[in-house]
């Protein structure tokens, strides 16, 4: 156990501490999830709380670095919201404001990697509808049922799976 302390007031930090910010984190996803299949809408409460968990997170000096974790949400904001802007609001501002609250919590290598995951995953999941002519590219598709396990499979494991990609590819 470690202590902390705030406001002079001083604490014990163990490490079930983390494991309940990262189930929370992963409860809020599924939350999102069944929200966007639903509604096609995200509550911005649940972005809002992931935001909170990652600095109650950082002040318990648990996850990644302050300068990941800001990388990880500039790099989702950035990626996402050009990406919703070149497609005229082919991606929603929920989805944004989710995968970036998101990036704040798993800093920039998690939040890389569950993008690539997220979109890999949905084009798979759309490939046969859309050569079947089910779905076109203007079809509403939620997102976030691929941006949910890819974020929690990242946030434990990002550094396993990275790790393995480039052994195979023989670039370690």
């Amino acid at each position: 156990m470690k202590n902390f302390e705030v406001n002079n007031m001083n604490y014990i930090y163990t490490p079930a501490h983390s494991c309940i910010l990262f189930s929370l984190f992963a409860l809020l996803l599924i939350a999102a999830a069944y929200s966007d299949i639903k509604t096609m809408r995200i509550p911005d409460v649940i972005p809002a709380v992931i935001a909170a968990i990652s600095l109650l997170s950082l002040l318990l000096h648990k996850g990644p670095a302050y300068p990941s974790r800001l990388a990880g949400a500039i790099f989702c904001l950035i990626l996402l919201g050009t990406v919703s802007l070149l497609t005229e609001g082919g991606i929603g501002v929920g989805d944004i404001k989710l995968m970036t609250a998101s990036g704040l919590f798993l800093g920039l290598h998690a939040s890389i990697l569950s993008i690539f995951m997220s979109y890999i995953t949905a084009g798979l999941w759309y490939l046969i509808p859309l050569i079947r002519g089910k779905v076109h590219g203007q079809t509403p598709a939620p997102m976030v049922p691929f941006f949910a396990p890819a974020l929690i499979i990242c946030g434990l494991w990002y550094r396993e799976i990275l790790d393995a990609y480039f052994s195979l590819t023989g670039m370690i």
